[in-house]
């Protein structure tokens, strides 16, 4: 896991927001989204997701702002989000984030992702 929650959480603007305790460790990348003909290049991106974690890093940000979030489409969104856990299977951590693009926390909040160790 990413280290240790204090013992205060927050809520800010209606969320849930906990503080890490310390810094996570390691190298941790965001992920970039590529396109071909202004499709997302679902091949690309785990080409892209199989080399970082071949070359030992700590944890990925898929959707981030480099991930081309506001372009995407939920249903984009959530592909991008199970290619990237299912490929990851436990060997960094996949972290979650939102750009501010409304539609990006709907999906983000709005569906049962698991934390995994």
């Amino acid at each position: 896991m990413l280290g240790t929650y204090e013992a205060r959480d927050h809520q800010v603007a209606g969320l849930f927001v906990a503080r890490l305790a310390e810094l996570p460790s390691g190298v941790w990348l965001p992920i970039v989204t590529p396109f071909v003909d202004g499709a997302v290049d679902f091949a690309g991106y785990e080409r892209l997701l199989e080399h970082y974690l071949g070359k030992g890093v700590s944890g990925v940000f898929p959707l981030g702002t480099t991930g081309e979030s506001p372009t995407l489409d939920e249903d984009e969104m959530e592909a991008i989000v199970e290619r990237t856990v299912s490929l990851v299977a436990g060997s960094a951590e996949v972290v979650l984030a939102d750009d501010g693009a409304a539609h990006g926390l709907r999906v983000i909040l709005g569906k049962p992702w698991q934390v995994l160790e």
